[in-house]
């Protein structure tokens, strides 16, 4: 009986070495978290996706214009449209699917394409996700009154303005501006603009002082017809798109 006890004493001391006789202590809440993610199951496969891949930067009564980036096998659902200007950020092939077709889109970067108006989705079968930039116009063109341009009177641009391009309904023009420049311009009829890098923009009003905007880039600007703006670089170059809605 006392050889048992010994024995007992022994390995109680032991327990009281290793670990005081207390239980091992509990995970932490992040390794349990950790755990649980681990044994969770995969999340199935986004076909549809809108409001993740869809940011709208600027809306107003003439257009709307958003930023859209579309992973591999993923689609902007079927939806109503305007006549839709798309400037493309990188390369990629698009299908437009409505009911009755599936035309094939493709683009380049530094490009632009014009949509017709109608219902339709956006879906991207490539390998690799495709970035756009895309104008809506949701105003009649018959019912618009500011300015007055047309393609074939159209001014050539400085070197620094490129005419992406121009019809009836826009006229879409990529702005590449050096280290330390400004350039002028003007919007004779209702425009946006889209930078491609941060800019500063100042916007001179008649009998106002000059308003300046220091704005991120992948942001929209509107300005109203007949708006003249000045766009100015510091250390870096700057890159915008301009949008602007013909008659």
């Amino acid at each position: 009986m006392l050889h048992l006890n010994r024995m007992t004493i022994a390995c109680l001391c032991a327990t009281f070495i290793v670990g005081c006789g207390n239980p091992p202590p509990e995970d932490s809440f992040s390794e349990k978290l950790a755990d649980v993610m681990e044994e969770a199951p995969e999340p199935p496969a986004l076909d549809i996706v809108a409001p993740e891949v869809v940011a709208t930067l600027d809306r107003n009564q003439l257009m709307s214009i958003m930023l859209i980036e579309l992973p591999p096998g993923t689609e902007v659902p079927e939806h109503e449209a305007g006549l839709r200007a798309v400037y493309a950020l990188t390369d990629g092939s698009l299908v437009l699917n409505s009911d009755d077709s599936g035309d094939v889109a493709a683009l380049s970067t530094g490009d632009v394409d014009v949509w017709p108006a109608g219902r339709y989705g956006i879906e991207n079968t490539g390998g690799e996700a495709v970035r756009f930039v895309v104008l809506n116009r949701t105003s009649d063109p018959l019912a618009m009154t500011a300015g007055d341009t047309t393609s074939d009177e159209m001014e050539s641009p400085p070197e620094s303005v490129t005419v992406l391009h121009q019809d009836q309904d826009f006229k879409i023009e990529r702005v590449e501006l050096m280290p330390e420049s400004t350039l002028s311009m003007a919007c004779e009829n209702p425009c946006s603009v889209f930078t491609l890098t941060p800019a500063t923009l100042v916007v001179e009003s008649e009998g106002a002082e000059p308003d300046v905007m220091d704005v991120f880039g992948n942001r929209a600007v509107w300005f109203d017809g007949g708006s003249t703006w000045t766009v100015e670089s510091d250390e870096d170059p700057v890159g915008l798109v301009v949008f602007e809605l013909e008659n």
